[in-house]
């Protein structure tokens, strides 16, 4: 009896644990510049995620993963964004499919996320300029 006991609180400790990294782990993704929610879809349905539009690339990251690593990294210069469809159930969600070489995307974000997506693809990345 007393090992199950002990078995029990290794258990309750070890998920207690992965739920603190993994709130952690949402905490970082989430407040890193340029990072907003943005659900991909996927056959089964979607998967909520959060995107980061870096200087040269838009990094996609799974909400309920262990993985440091984005699932998805889109190059900017090869970025082609479809006009927004608003969703079914109305609010100030939108869908737009993302259109990488010959693979396309179907995102879905909070309207205001979509006018920076489309103003980061749409924009020159920074180039650092040296001084005479």
């Amino acid at each position: 009896m007393h090992a199950v006991w002990v078995w029990g609180l290794i258990a309750l400790v070890a998920a207690l644990i992965a739920l603190v990294l993994f709130f952690v782990r949402l905490r970082t993704l989430s407040a890193r510049v340029g990072a907003f929610e943005c659900a991909l879809a996927v056959k089964s349905g979607w998967m909520g995620g959060i995107a980061q539009m870096r200087s040269e690339t838009l990094d996609w990251y799974r909400i309920v993963s262990a993985s440091p690593s984005p699932r998805l990294r889109i190059e900017r210069r090869f970025v082609e964004l479809s006009q927004p469809r608003r969703r079914v159930n109305g609010g100030s969600v939108v869908e737009v499919t993302l259109t990488y070489g010959q693979t396309e995307y179907e995102l879905a974000m909070a309207e205001e996320f979509h006018s920076a997506l489309v103003a980061w693809a749409d924009s020159a990345a920074p180039r650092a300029e040296g001084f005479v």
